[in-house]
């Protein structure tokens, strides 16, 4: 076979055409010679005497027998110079060819049109089958809220007497077993009012005056069960659990800290620099400690400088607990703190309670990034006071500076800062029954055993005064009043106390050394 590929076996549309003219007028030139030749040799052979005319008819037989001949070895040429299939494509098959290459493609089409019909079809069979079971649902549901109608109006003589009991003013004993009798009746009957009403279309104006009295009964209980309840997520153990844990944190970090005062550093900080550290510190901290923590040598024994951390921790982490909302701004912090206590005095306790866990949260819900934001600026102040007893204790530079106690406990802090923040919100958001407050101790009070401890005391009697705080305390606060319209008593009950350093405990270190 000639080489040429798998599209010899095709030919092309035109070039078959002028192959077959060509061939045709060849035939066709030697055919009319063919004949012109016959008719001259006729022509002789009726001149030429004793000649018959009759064998006229053999010269044309045997002719055309040549021409067959001719024919099928131009053939048979044909076939193999070109192939086996070019002979065999004549002008008529070229153009089926290409009429079957179109018919093969629009049935192509056509069966993707097919498919994609099929699909949709099946996609809206399946929807119809969604609408109908979501019909059937809704008859049920129509069912059910007719029911619900028909046993609502016939418990409506107990609503009556329920309301009427209500209209004619029974006492708080009274109230609170009628509370009890109708709390199963409004229960059930709560949902079905609401259903009742979205399909019905029932609204205020086609209640009867029994009805009324009745929902207004009911919204009134409501409201009196949600500012009543006492129930109280944490118990008095668990928070003074969490106090006593960021007493543990810090108290490890001030001991961690006034270690760096051993470190021996050429470079000191300035008088300057002394000069207004000490001023701020005793504006902080009391002129006490400051005056400790000036005049002595902290290279070998730093545990005044524990002890001065231990305050700044502490006394910053008391913001937590003494603000209304932790990093509310100071005006509207304390207007909400003004308006709590104002409700404190004349409310139930749950009432107030419930108010201030409402409020905070709502403030929270308004400002998500609060507290986080309050977080990052107690840190940054306890880095800056910190940094201050250092250069009061005339620590070396190099590790006292505010940077390098951010770096060396930034984690720590704001670890101790996260868990005040949490007990805070905790104590204001998820106590009802009662009100829990952290204790602190003012510098330069006197000893009094009722409402602190002395850390030292196992060292000697406590004398003197405050010259700081060791560790925080709890207290428990309590609102009662002896009748309705009563005079408010407030119970207070020291949970924990809290521990504070004495003058004594220097002369103690002094007769130590």
């Amino acid at each position: 076979m000639f080489p040429g590929g798998p599209n010899l076996g095709r030919a092309d549309p035109r070039t078959t055409s002028i192959e077959h003219w060509q061939f045709r007028n060849a035939h066709q030139h030697r055919q009319s010679r063919t004949v012109e030749r016959a008719e001259a040799f006729s022509r002789r052979q009726r001149s030429v005497p004793g000649r018959s005319a009759s064998p006229t008819a053999d010269p044309v037989t045997r002719l055309t027998r040549e021409c067959a001949s001719l024919r099928l070895k131009l053939a048979t040429e044909r076939r193999q110079y070109h192939g086996p299939l070019s002979t065999k494509t004549p002008i008529g098959d070229s153009g089926m060819v290409y009429e079957l290459d179109i018919a093969k493609d629009e049935v192509g089409r056509l069966r993707i049109q097919v498919f994609t019909l099929e699909k949709r079809c099946g996609k809206l069979e399946k929807l119809l089958q969604e609408m109908r079971d979501m019909v059937r649902a809704r008859d049920r549901e129509l069912d059910r809220l007719k029911k619900e109608r028909d046993r609502l109006l016939s418990d409506r003589t107990q609503s009556a007497a329920i309301s009427q009991l209500s209209k004619h003013g029974r006492p708080a004993k009274g109230l609170n077993v009628e509370r009890k009798v109708g709390k199963d009746l409004i229960n059930e009957e709560r949902a079905s009012i609401r259903f009742s009403r979205q399909i019905h279309g029932l609204d205020l104006l086609s209640m009867s005056p029994t009805t009324l009295a009745f929902e207004e009964q009911r919204a009134r209980i409501q409201g009196v069960e949600t500012f009543m309840t006492k129930t109280d997520t944490w118990s008095g153990a668990q928070i003074i659990q969490s106090v006593q844990d960021l007493n543990s944190e810090t108290l490890q970090f001030a001991a961690s800290a006034a270690e760096l005062c051993l470190m021996e550093y050429p470079q000191k900080p300035s008088p300057a620099r002394c000069r207004e550290a000490m001023i701020a510190t005793a504006s902080r901290l009391g002129e006490g400690l400051v005056r400790v923590l000036s005049t002595r040598n902290h290279s070998q024994d730093p545990i005044l400088v524990q002890f001065a951390l231990q305050a700044v921790v502490l006394v910053c982490t008391m913001r937590c607990f003494s603000s209304f909302c932790v990093g509310l701004p100071l005006k509207p912090d304390t207007f909400f703190g003004q308006i709590y206590l104002q409700m404190r005095s004349c409310e139930p306790q749950p009432v107030s309670s419930r108010w201030r866990a409402l409020t905070h949260r709502y403030i929270h819900v308004l400002h998500p990034r609060l507290e986080e934001q309050a977080v990052e600026e107690l840190a940054d102040m306890i880095f800056l006071w910190c940094t201050d007893v250092l250069s009061t204790a005339k620590c070396a530079v190099p590790v006292s500076s505010k940077e390098a106690l951010q770096s060396r406990f930034g984690a720590q802090i704001r670890r101790i800062v996260q868990a005040a923040c949490k007990l805070a919100r905790v104590t204001k958001e998820e106590i009802m029954s009662t009100n829990f407050e952290l204790m602190s101790v003012d510098p330069g009070r006197p000893y009094d055993p009722e409402d602190m401890i002395d850390s030292f005391a196992e060292y000697g009697a406590s004398r003197g005064r405050v010259v700081c705080i060791a560790e925080l305390g709890v207290r428990c606060t309590t609102i009662k009043r002896s009748a309705e319209g009563g005079k408010a008593v407030e119970t207070k009950k020291v949970l924990l106390k809290p521990r504070a350093i004495f003058d004594s405990v220097v002369q103690v270190l002094d007769a130590d050394s």
